[in-house]
């Protein structure tokens, strides 16, 4: 018997915060971007890294066609496949109320993709009871995405589950989740619910880079870059990084950025730097934010821009930089 899950889908009013992170997660689920290299990328402890392309979901409007035929005959797949398509706009109209409605429809006839993308879309709002209810449907059925998003909440609930964490991120581990790789990793880093253990970490951070993860190439980076727990190698971090910045890791593109600016671990390049830079600061970093303003108002990587210069020192002083807004003055003056 399926579930009653009516009570946790309340109305939403999808526009002013389905732009942001549930829809960014939702949207994982029809990309499921992996990057395919020519050559290995070298990892701590655990051989070469060698990620497969996983396809992505049909998303042309024959895709469409037969998602929506399927969707009318109450087909729970077809239902979820063609809300996702609405959701991003790839192969059909973008349409955040219908996306939601075929989700809905889908989840009530427990379709676990469907439960987790809905559990992933209230996680977001304010419905964070529905999102857990939604999330463990989805995870009884031993849908891994779900037993990884649980997971996270456990991890990060007041107080910690420990237990319950472990046990839910190790199924969905055992299915090759990506994300349950990258926050057992965690776990085994600071010796929270299992042991302290190093090796492991950096084991698990890379299967989860492996497995398409784009935060995990980022701490393996910043590791290697801050010698922490392996030797400092600056070219280690840079090829790590690469791989979290192709990703859309904005915290990689961001250090990656800096690299490039400082010649550490790759060429000099300025103009790549400000390519990296204005990938990252789209996510508001200030500091970034401020770094790519000096290199407009300069010229440097960049064709002189005074205006777009003004336009980062401000982003930057919203955030409270040092020394924004006497750049801001000083470009002013010009």
């Amino acid at each position: 018997m399926v579930p009653n899950i009516a009570k946790y889908l309340p109305k939403l009013n999808a526009p002013k915060w389905m732009l942001g992170v549930g829809w960014a997660v939702v949207t994982t689920l029809l990309t499921n971007v992996a990057l395919q290299r020519d050559d290995p990328e070298p990892q701590p402890g655990c051989g070469p890294i060698r990620v497969e392309t996983r396809p992505p979901l049909y998303h042309d409007a024959e895709a469409a066609r037969r998602f929506r035929a399927a969707a009318g005959q109450g087909d729970p797949e077809g239902q979820h496949n063609l809300a996702l398509m609405h959701a991003t706009g790839r192969g059909a109209p973008q349409d955040y109320a219908e996306a939601i409605r075929l989700h809905r429809l889908a989840a009530e006839q427990g379709y676990a993709p469907a439960q987790f993308s809905l559990g992933a879309l209230f996680r977001n709002s304010r419905e964070g009871s529905g999102a857990i209810h939604l999330y463990r449907l989805a995870a009884e059925q031993g849908y891994a995405p779900a037993q990884a998003a649980l997971g996270s909440i456990y991890v990060n609930s007041e107080p910690p589950d420990y237990t319950e964490a472990v046990r839910v991120l190790r199924l969905a581990a055992d299915q090759d989740d990506a994300r349950a790789h990258r926050i057992l990793a965690s776990l085994y880093s600071r010796g929270d619910g299992v042991p302290l253990d190093l090796a492991m970490s950096i084991r698990l951070n890379c299967r989860a880079t492996e497995l398409g993860d784009a935060f995990a190439p980022y701490i393996l980076g910043s590791m290697y870059a801050e010698g922490r727990r392996v030797p400092r190698d600056d070219g280690e971090a840079a090829r790590f990084l690469h791989l979290a910045a192709d990703r859309g890791e904005a915290l990689a593109q961001a250090q990656l950025g800096r690299m490039y600016e400082d010649g550490r671990g790759v060429p000099q390049d300025d103009a790549e730097a400000a390519r990296l830079y204005r990938l990252a600061v789209r996510t508001g970093f200030g500091d970034i934010a401020f770094r790519l303003g000096t290199m407009y108002e300069t010229g440097r990587g960049v064709p002189p821009d005074e205006s777009e210069a003004v336009r980062l020192y401000r982003i930057a002083a919203a955030q409270g930089v040092r020394g924004s807004a006497a750049a801001i003055r000083r470009v002013g003056q010009h």
